[in-house]
């Protein structure tokens, strides 16, 4: 009976060892916890930050597509297209503008004009 005495004493020492330890180990836990908290806080803020940024990019790219778009509806793509002079004095066809308008969306990954070719976007 005394041995199992012993025994169970041994066992509340343990318990009581480990309920110390954790008790001891709750404030630093709740720190960490809080500093996650505030460092996925952040992380959401600048997330929300990055779709505003690329949705607003989003809506240049789509209006400047709309541009493109009214222009080439009302231009006769059957004659000679109108060409427009560009910087350094080199001249490029509203085609040519068109594709490389989508070879730069499609290089940036935008993903708004996916299986759009220069053909579809012309004959619209």
């Amino acid at each position: 009976m005394t041995k199992s005495l012993e025994e169970s004493g041994e066992k509340v020492a343990q318990l009581s060892n480990s309920v110390a330890y954790f008790k001891s180990i709750i404030p630093d836990t709740k720190k960490t916890l809080a500093s996650a908290e505030k460092s996925i806080d952040l992380l959401e803020n600048k997330c929300w930050y990055l779709e505003d940024v690329i949705s607003a990019k989003n809506r240049k790219i789509i209006a400047l597509i709309d541009q493109i778009l009214s222009y080439t509806k009302y231009s006769d793509v059957t004659t000679e297209p109108e060409t427009y002079s560009m910087a350094g004095g080199s001249e490029q066809t509203s085609s040519n503008i068109v594709s490389l308008l989508l070879l730069t969306l499609n290089f940036f990954g935008s993903g708004i004009l996916l299986g759009v070719s220069v053909e579809n976007v012309i004959s619209s």
